[in-house]
Parts: C-alpha cells; sequence; structure tokens
C-alpha cells in the first residue's frame, strides 16, 4: 500500500533534535522540518480546535508552529510516490541498529528527511539564472585558485603571464601594481576572507575529492553518521580522526538503502572513506560543511556585473 505521509512521533523528535543539530546540523528551524511540523495539523483540525490566545501574534495570527512543537503528537512528513521502506529495514536488520534507540530513530529520521526533501534539478532557468550559474561553475573556481595562488607566495616573488604559447611576461618586478589590482577585484567580485576559506570552498564545490552540487548532501549524510558511530561507540574507529573500513560500508549501505546513492554510481565504501579523510582534514564541524553546501557570490559585489 502506498503512502502519501509519514506520521514521525513529536517525542522521538525532540529526543534525537540534539543529535541531529550536531550530527548534521538540522532541527526543527530546518526549513523543509518547520514546514513539515507546522502541517502536522489538519486545516480542519486547526479550525475545530480553540487554540490558547498564548500562541496569538502581533499581527493577529497564531503562531501554528510553536503551537505544533507543544502540541502536535507526530510530525507530518511528506512521501515520495517512490517511497519504499523494505531497503532501510533490511539494512537496519543487517546491522542489528534497532538495539540501538538513539541511532535507529536518528537514521529512520534523516531517511525520511531525505525523501521528502529531494527534488529535481529544473532546466527551464531564466537569464539571472543562467548568468549566475556561468559564474559560479565557470569562473568563481578560478577566482579561487588565483586567490589562493596570490595569498600563498610572497611579496618578493614576480608574476609572470603567458598567452597561449607566448613568452612568459614577467612583471610585478619592481612595483607589485598588478597584484593590487587582482586583490582588489577578487576582493568584490569573490569576497573570501581567506585562504582556508576558500580552499574549503574549491574542495567542497569543485573538486573530484569531496564532489559537486549532487554529491553535497551526501557529505553532509556521510560526516553525520560517521560522528554518530563515533560517538554512539556501535562502530568506532581504533584512531581518532580516522575513517574505518567498516564504518565505510555501514555508511555506504545506509545510503544505498535510502537511494542517495546507487549501485552504478561512483560513490562506493572505498569513495566514502576518501570524502570523509578530506572531510576531517579540512572542516571543523558540520556547520561549517553545511555553509558550504551551495554556489556562493561575493558579498562585497553590489552592482549587476558578476565578474
Amino acid at each position: 500500500m502506498a503512502y502519501d505521509s509519514f506520521l514521525f512521533p513529536m517525542a522521538t523528535f525532540k529526543e534525537i533534535e540534539p543529535t541531529l543539530k550536531k550530527c548534521f546540523n538540522i532541527d526543527r528551524n530546518t526549513p523543509t522540518i518547520a514546514k513539515c511540523i507546522c502541517e502536522s495539523f489538519t486545516a480542519n483540525e486547526l479550525r475545530n480546535t480553540k487554540i490558547p490566545e498564548t500562541y496569538l501574534q502581533e499581527d493577529d495570527h497564531y503562531d501554528i508552529f510553536a503551537y505544533s512543537m507543544d502540541y502536535a503528537e507526530s510530525i507530518r512528513i511528506p512521501l515520495s510516490e517512490g517511497f519504499d521502506l523494505e531497503e532501510f529495514q533490511i539494512f537496519c536488520q543487517s546491522y542489528n541498529i534497532e538495539g540501538d534507540t538513539l541511532l535507529f530513530d536518528t537514521l529512520a529520521f534523516m531517511f525520511l528527511f531525505n525523501d521528502t526533501s529531494n527534488k529535481k534539478y529544473h532546466t527551464g532557468l531564466d537569464e539571472a539564472e543562467q548568468d549566475f550559474l556561468q559564474y559560479a561553475v565557470g569562473v568563481r573556481p578560478e577566482m579561487l585558485k588565483l586567490y589562493i595562488a596570490l595569498h600563498e607566495a610572497t611579496d618578493a616573488d614576480s608574476i609572470k603571464i603567458r598567452f597561449g604559447n607566448g613568452k612568459p611576461v614577467e612583471v610585478d618586478s619592481m612595483i607589485p601594481w598588478l597584484r593590487d589590482e587582482i586583490k582588489e577585484y577578487l576582493h568584490r567580485f569573490l569576497g573570501v576572507e581567506s585562504v582556508r576559506e576558500a580552499k574549503q570552498e574549491l574542495l567542497m564545490n569543485y573538486t573530484n575529492k569531496i564532489g559537486a552540487p549532487q554529491n553535497w548532501k551526501i557529505n553532509q549524510y556521510a560526516w553525520g553518521i560517521y560522528n554518530m558511530l563515533e560517538e554512539t561507540g556501535f562502530i568506532r574507529s581504533q584512531t581518532a580522526g580516522n575513517v574505518s573500513r567498516k564504518q565505510a560500508k555501514f555508511i555506504e549501505d545506509y545510503l544505498l538503502s535510502i537511494r542517495l546513492i546507487d549501485v552504478e554510481g561512483n560513490i562506493d565504501a572505498n569513495n566514502i572513506r576518501s570524502r570523509l579523510t578530506n572531510l576531517i582534514k579540512n572542516y571543523d564541524s558540520i556547520e561549517e560543511i553545511t555553509e558550504n553546501m551551495r554556489y556562493k557570490s561575493s558579498p562585497n559585489n553590489n552592482g549587476i556585473r558578476l565578474f
């Protein structure tokens, strides 16, 4: 039988919410989840309910989110047409995770979260979106590399420019005129504050080691599950900061069971172990990772031109 929604117990959600926040940077205020919470009561139920005046806001509308958090027995999570519990249930049985309530409940919720938040990419981009995509994909990664190279060089280093197969032209040999112009340009059109920030964005969004937009959620899930395995002790690595093969295999099997990856793709336990190693090396928290889970523009650019 197909279901259009799943009722996840509110009490269970409140119990696992600190773990969701710590490991996945997800909580009640995450837009997708907040929307589900607000829709926990049907419109008909709300019409037939006398909501306490304490939830009345200054605009004379009731705070349905706060009321639902306090009174809803379950969070109503919409399901996709292809939703299927079978593979997840097989995964849970194979690893016997039902015995670890925190791990089981959290992985179950993240399964539902992936299903309800999964959206297809659309191709009908308007002109402004096309311009931004051109900047984000084609120009910004080159700016990041230029920023890193510029700031890792010493002031005494000259700059060599070569066009095609022509002879390199050395500039800034006496006065750093080009270096200063590039710094001003990158400040406006790139807008990063440090080499570390530039390297993090380059790693997350533009390199094969970590992935690209289609892999952002995989990074979030892999990081969160790895840290849960460590903290709960369900599968712990022998050395802190390392990712064991057992942990990587567990994560692979989970991602397969919730259809975030597929068996014919190029993401397996070895890939997951490699990307987690890179994430651990370059990021200190899940907040840093999720902050980079999007294409960026410069906060210092107030003009129409992106570059």
